[in-house]
């Protein structure tokens, strides 16, 4: 008795071998593109994290401040700015100094006014880059909306109605800046 052969050659054939190599690489293209996706996503939510805790907190902090602040100022300028608030209403002045060191931090040295008041410096960032671009971390206008940063003091605190408080960091080179108005209370 004769048996019956359905398959007779013992390998693939090259068309075979080509459909399966092409599924092959149909899907590691495929992963290779969700992994990009993936990383690319997870880079830019790093950076979005990054610049929200460099630029948007602390911008929100001199914001809640600073919009306390009523006359006096203690001392003003180009990248600080130094402030008598009660923020908190327990009739105690909190002291808040803001400043855009030269060594590239963006600070708070804050304390509050009782019987021994200890300093407390909050560092919000350590890649600020205002002093480095030129660009300053406040600047003040009066009722006008004129630009008095350049005018004494005194001046400013006399006259000033608002400021813009003007952020700007550096990450692998590449600089990030945003900024917002702050009108003061009581002017």
């Amino acid at each position: 008795m004769r048996s019956l052969r359905i398959h007779s050659d013992d390998g693939y054939s090259l068309s075979e071998l080509l459909v399966v190599m092409g599924l092959i690489g149909f899907v590691i293209a495929g992963a290779y593109a969700l992994f990009r996706l993936t990383s690319t996503g997870a880079a830019m939510s790093s950076r979005d994290s990054w610049i929200s805790q460099e630029i948007g907190q602390p911008l929100e902090n001199m914001e809640r401040v600073l919009i306390q602040q009523a006359p006096p100022m203690i001392e003003t300028g180009l990248y600080v700015c130094e402030v008598r608030t009660d923020q908190d209403r327990d009739n105690h002045y909190e002291y808040h100094h803001f400043e855009a060191t030269t060594d590239g931090q963006l600070v708070d040295t804050y304390h509050e006014d009782v019987d021994r008041p200890t300093s407390q410096l909050i560092v919000w960032s350590r890649n600020n880059a205002n002093r480095a671009q030129g660009v300053p971390l406040m600047t003040y206008y009066d009722i006008d909306g004129t630009d008095i940063s350049g005018e004494t003091g005194l001046y400013i605190q006399k006259y000033a109605v608002s400021v813009v408080v003007t952020i700007v960091t550096d990450q692998d080179g590449s600089i990030y800046s945003d900024s917002r108005r702050i009108f003061f209370r009581n002017r």
